[in-house]
């Protein structure tokens, strides 16, 4: 027990020390920085660089000591930055970015709209849906071996769009996608309906239906409506992934929002019978430490489990300490994933199956 706790504290302040006093550059202070990113990387004890293309939200920052304001593009070049996070919309990042050569990665917003961030190095996207801890803990297994990679994976109304389509190709170590078809639909809902803010609601279901191969032969399916994310009317929401000897499936039934709740892994054991556990959360002091499957060497550990993260939180600080080991969620995977979703989309309107 003594061992596991000294090896517990070791970890955490080697997590500190990659993290304190990081110098981590950003570009565009809008609200995604504001109210996301920004308490991530102060909490984290990052120092922060930081240029924005009107002064004035950058000079809110001055009488912080976690911050450097810089005047200039050139200012941010000339940091020595650890890495660079750019929130600059997608319609226009590459024209104003795409020539900044950094010494450092730099990680830019989904989705990716123009391919010509493919051919630059050193650039990667803030695409964190693949590194939630179920997404990791996920591929944990499979890297274990314990079931194969999937043939078959559904995002059955649990994540949207691109970052859907991230999630699921990864099962399959993000094969590019090759054929694309896609039915959508549009229902009113002239009634109403009370959502999860407590406000009575008309949305209609407006869903999307995607069936997608991959270049390996593998399916991916999609069907998500907006809808689902604001009542508990559609009682399903879930990722499934269906593999010759096995599957795995995250989301929910009942508890909105909760990937925890339909947790689980099907797979054989040594007499090829069909065994189904529950992938548990386990906590330290209250706060979340790791994922385990009983009886399994399998498990996934947090390492923010003193900060207390949410799981968007846990997801977006691996991302940025993978990319400065040059570990990245490629622009190429995230222009693949936004391509995927506007070939379905293309294809239902013109009742056309698509190839690439």
């Amino acid at each position: 027990m003594i061992t596991k706790m000294i090896d517990y504290i070791l970890k955490q302040w080697k997590l500190m020390k990659e993290f304190n006093k990081k110098k981590i550059g950003i570009i565009g202070l809008g609200k995604r920085f504001d109210n996301v990113y920004r308490q991530i990387l102060e909490k984290l004890g990052c120092k922060i660089y930081v240029w924005n293309r009107t002064k004035e939200k950058a000079l809110k920052y001055a009488n912080n000591q976690k911050y450097v304001i810089c005047d200039t593009l050139e200012d941010i070049k000339n940091s020595n930055l650890d890495a660079c996070l750019s929130f600059i919309p997608g319609e226009v990042n590459f024209e104003l970015l795409g020539k900044l050569d950094l010494n450092c990665i730099l990680l830019i917003e989904t989705p990716v709209l123009d391919k010509r961030w493919i051919d630059k190095n050193n650039v990667g996207v803030l695409e964190q849906w693949p590194y939630l801890p179920v997404e990791q803990m996920k591929e944990k297994i499979y890297l274990a071996g314990l079931i194969e990679r999937p043939y078959w994976s559904f995002n059955d109304g649990r994540s949207f769009d691109y970052h859907a389509i991230a999630q699921i190709r990864k099962y399959s170590q993000s094969k590019k996608p090759t054929q694309f078809s896609g039915v959508m639909q549009r229902i009113p809902n002239p009634k109403g309906f009370i959502d999860k803010n407590d406000k009575i609601n008309f949305t209609p279901d407006e869903w999307t239906h995607g069936t997608v191969v991959l270049e390996g032969g593998e399916v991916i399916m999609h069907s998500f409506a907006y809808n689902c994310k604001v009542t508990n009317l559609k009682p399903y929401q879930l990722l499934r992934a269906y593999s010759s000897d096995g599957s795995l499936t995250s989301g929910r039934v009942y508890e909105m929002d909760n990937d925890y709740e339909q947790f689980e892994i099907r797979y054989l054991d040594n007499e090829r019978r069909t065994v189904v556990k529950k992938i548990c959360k386990e906590f330290k002091n209250d706060n979340f430490f790791r994922l385990t499957i009983k009886d399994t060497q399998v498990f996934w550990e947090n390492k923010y489990c003193e900060i207390n993260f949410n799981d968007q939180e846990i997801a977006i600080s691996d991302l940025i300490l993978n990319a400065m080991s040059n570990k990245i969620y490629t622009t190429e995977n995230a222009f693949y994933d936004f391509l995927t979703m506007n070939a379905i989309k293309q294809s239902a309107i013109n009742s056309q199956t698509l190839r690439l």
